[in-house]
């Protein structure tokens, strides 16, 4: 096992504090669509984050994103006046935070050799 399992309310929390204004992802869910649909997908999404941690893969399909150019001042022909915006899957901003967790837990129990 490469991680302790995640729980279906830790799921629950990191949605709701998602912000509603945000934009879809690839997968074209926004995140108040996702509030919405909450308790529907909490126990798959639960069960496919578990998967992953204990096998220590992440689905390819998640590992998808795009970059657009993202225009930001002066003249459109130059290419230094763009920056770069990432548009990714919603369910990998979900798995993230949880994964975050877990390596600071590590690193924190790793400090003191237990």
């Amino acid at each position: 096992m490469y991680c302790d399992t995640v729980h279906s309310d830790e799921i629950s929390r990191i949605i709701a504090n998602f912000p509603n204004n945000k934009s879809p992802g690839l997968d074209g869910i926004t995140p108040k669509l996702l509030k919405e649909i909450s308790t529907d997908v909490i126990r798959p999404l639960t069960s496919i984050f578990n998967l992953s941690f204990t096998i220590g893969v992440v689905s390819d399909y998640l590992k998808q994103f795009k970059v657009l150019p993202l225009y930001t001042k002066g003249n459109r022909d130059n290419p230094g006046n763009y920056c770069s915006l990432t548009v990714d899957f919603l369910f990998l901003r979900l798995l993230f935070p949880c994964a975050a967790a877990w390596r600071n837990k590590d690193v924190y129990i790793d400090q003191f050799h237990y």
